[in-house]
């Protein structure tokens, strides 16, 4: 399989993978197949820092690339994306092929994208088509944990996607983590000690963390900017821990 923008994909031990698909290797198609075969709408929504974007749009690519139409949008705010097309509202041909993002222009913030309509969003996750959906913001930092009312997981989500930016471990929290002070609190640290590996471990495992909110939805954790030795070391060490409890990790990198 050859596209654009193909990531480079580690194992949870950080053993490069010949294949690069992103739905096949994170078992991900064998999931949208699956609720597909059973009539209903696999939804999968993307949350956490470091990758999400990049995440949604090999998804993208991919899914295209396998001919399954498919839906994208956000329950938050993202970049409007580029030379696309969003559409607000539904027609007969959407969803055949490739993929289809829905959603309004922000009223409140110049150049991104806002969801579309209530109405909307339960047509499109009631099609029978794949819909991929970035539910969470980090303003481009690679760690977070998060707020009050994020993420925001709708409920006709059936897996959940948790990215993490690796570049943020060995950094001082307030360089790399998006609300360095909550993550700060969270971890019980100042705003310039280091992020850990451990640090990184604990926001994926609590209840308050990454997959907050997910409930008993599947769940998969891409370790994005899997880019030296350094992080896939640490990364590594985050798989073997999240091994043990029975969640599946995959690392990536797309700087080749």
């Amino acid at each position: 399989m050859s596209l654009m923008d193909a990531p480079v994909i580690f194992s949870p031990a950080g053993v490069r993978q010949s294949e690069q698909c992103l739905l096949t290797v994170t078992g991900l198609l064998s999931h949208i197949r699956e609720r597909m075969d059973e009539g209903g709408t696999p939804v999968v929504s993307i949350v956490g820092a470091g990758g999400k974007t990049h995440t949604l749009n090999r998804l993208d690519q991919e899914l295209t690339w396998l001919g399954m139409g498919h839906f994208l949008m956000t329950t938050t705010h993202v970049a409007m994306p580029a030379a696309l097309s969003v559409h607000d509202r539904l027609t007969e041909d959407m969803g055949q092929n490739g993929g289809w993002w829905m959603g309004r222009p922000s009223g409140e913030h110049p150049g991104k994208l806002s969801p579309p309509s209530e109405a909307v969003i339960v047509q499109v996750c009631s099609m029978g088509r794949p819909v991929i959906i970035e539910a969470d913001g980090a303003r481009q930092k690679a760690c977070k944990v998060p707020a009050e009312w994020e993420p925001v997981i709708r409920p006709e989500t059936t897996c959940v996607i948790g990215v993490m930016g690796l570049s943020a471990i060995g950094k001082p929290i307030r360089e790399g983590c998006h609300r360095p002070e909550a993550v700060s609190r969270f971890l019980g640290k100042g705003e310039t000690d280091m992020l850990t590996w451990q640090d990184m471990r604990r926001i994926i495992e609590s209840p308050e963390g990454l997959f907050k909110s997910a409930k008993d939805r599947e769940k998969i954790v891409i370790l994005n900017q899997a880019d030296s030795p350094r992080e896939r070391q640490a990364g590594a060490k985050i798989g073997e821990c999240m091994a043990c409890a029975g969640l599946p990790v995959w690392m990536t990198t797309y700087t080749g």
